[in-house]
Parts: structure tokens; sequence; C-alpha cells
């Protein structure tokens, strides 16, 4: 039996992929590696989104060079304790 190809074009898998995870300078290695793996895993292109909570600036310059090195487009969202003061 076989299955025929959904005609749907809303259900087909999308072009690019979009990634979004948060991260500080503790978790900056780990990050790399998952991201790494993401990319060399993934059947479309990414697109990543890190919310920067302390990157270091040479751990935000590593993982943009990993990124694009790799065909991946890589955005960091910085937020910090001032974004909190609107909620108190």
């Amino acid at each position: 039996m076989s299955v025929a190809p959904n005609p749907d074009p809303a259900l087909a898998a999308p072009e690019t992929i979009t990634v979004f995870c948060g991260c500080d300078e503790n978790y900056a290695q780990h990050l790399g590696v998952m991201l790494f793996s993401a990319i060399k895993n993934a059947s479309q292109s990414l697109d990543i989104y890190v919310l920067n909570t302390g990157l270091r600036k040479s751990s935000i310059s590593k993982l943009t060079m990993l990124a694009r090195t790799n065909g991946a487009s890589i955005t960091f969202l910085n937020f910090g304790p001032d974004n909190l003061s609107r909620f108190h």
C-alpha cells in the first residue's frame, strides 16, 4: 500500500525551521553544541533566535560564526533585569 503525497501546500514541510532558545554565559558551550547538531541534522535551513541573558561578546561572536559558516541565520535578543522592571 502506498501513501499519496498531501497536495495541500499548507501542510508541506517549511523551507526554514525557526529555533528559539535562551542562554547566559553558563550555558554558552552547550548552546553551541545544540546548535551545531541542529544545523547539521536539519533538512531545511535554520533561523535561530537566542534570548541573550548574559552572554559575553566573545561567545556571541563564536555562536554567530558557527551559525553563519554552516548556512544558518542567528539573531540575539538582549534581555536583562531592566526588562523585568515593568512587571513590578
